[in-house]
């Protein structure tokens, strides 16, 4: 059985700590934290790889939309530093993301093998890709290829 990534973020953590790594070992505790608690309120379990990365998909994407506003506002090059060595932390903890060219042809195969043809069956592709690929592409790209490709 392999590691769980919970618990190799809190492996990192501690190296971290060990390593007196101030900034990863906040920033790993604070992930550990809130992926840990996923498990435990929903009824005292370990919280599943599935949910880890949920959990720090949404950390990704807060850290993005600060990044965004940060750049569009005066510019804090330290602080875009730091958001950005942050982004990297999460990302080691990811899965590979599929490229767009990588995404298409996975939803042309699902088109195409399905028979998909109008609208009607985006719900039904995007649960097929979710099935098959969670957490590996980008779920906002994944609806506009649909909508192109129907």
């Amino acid at each position: 059985m392999s590691v769980s990534i919970l618990m190799k973020i809190k492996k990192a953590q501690l190296e971290a700590r060990k390593n007196k790594d101030g900034f990863r070992a906040n920033i790993l505790t604070t992930l550990y934290s809130e992926c840990s608690i996923i498990g435990k309120n929903a009824g005292n379990r370990e919280t599943t790889d599935e949910e880890c990365i949920k959990c720090i998909t949404k950390f990704k994407k807060g850290v993005n939309e600060t990044l965004v506003n940060l750049k569009n506002k005066i510019t804090y090059p330290e602080k875009i530093k730091e958001l950005n060595d942050e982004l990297s932390i999460y990302e080691e903890y990811l899965p590979v993301q599929m490229s767009e060219d990588d995404l298409t042809k996975v939803i042309k195969d699902i088109i195409d093998v399905n028979s998909f043809k109008s609208m009607k069956d985006m719900g039904s592709i995007m649960k097929m890709l979710k099935a098959q690929y969670s957490g590996t592409y980008d779920g906002k790209k994944a609806s506009e290829i649909i909508k192109f490709l129907l």
